[in-house]
């Protein structure tokens, strides 16, 4: 699997208006720096919002399941707690997107086993109410696409 595929998507069907919950909102640009960390998408709407969006690629699943990660990820962890503390102290709105490069997964829990410090931050952003949306692709020997939203289940 391609790992920058899910960036990739994301933009596209930013673009396409293709995520419904975030169709009020445009592509502004990738890489995009605030203080130390640099986020995957920078996002702005018509009342001049800005909206950080960071994609997070999933491809381990056990049956109709994806888990978070598939090893430990510091930067993960401190990505899900910048967004959470941008969402809470700054005027930028934050969300959270993960891709599941598989067609065959139903829902997406965090990883406890492989990376509990991940696994706690990221149900701690969830309920503190960061923005987060995890997206199924759909695949063909043609193309790849973000099919549709799928259950996070904390």
């Amino acid at each position: 699997m391609k790992s920058t595929l899910p960036n990739e998507l994301a933009e596209i069907a930013l673009k396409e208006k293709s995520i419904p919950e975030l169709v009020n909102w445009e592509y502004i640009q990738s890489e995009f720096t605030v203080g130390d960390s640099r986020f995957d998408l920078l996002l702005g709407n018509k009342n001049n919002e800005k909206l950080l969006l960071e994609v997070k690629n999933v491809n381990y699943a056990e049956g109709d399941t994806a888990y978070f990660p598939d090893a430990v990820t510091k930067r993960g962890k401190k990505h899900v707690e910048e967004l959470l503390e941008l969402k809470e102290n700054s005027d930028y709105k934050t969300a959270l997107l993960f891709i599941v490069q598989r067609d065959d997964i139903n829902k997406l829990r965090p990883n406890f086993e492989v990376d509990p410090e991940f696994a706690k931050t990221l149900r701690k952003a969830k309920n503190a109410g960061l923005k987060i949306l995890v997206y199924k692709t759909s695949v063909s020997l043609k193309k790849i696409i973000l099919d549709k939203r799928i259950k996070l289940e904390i």
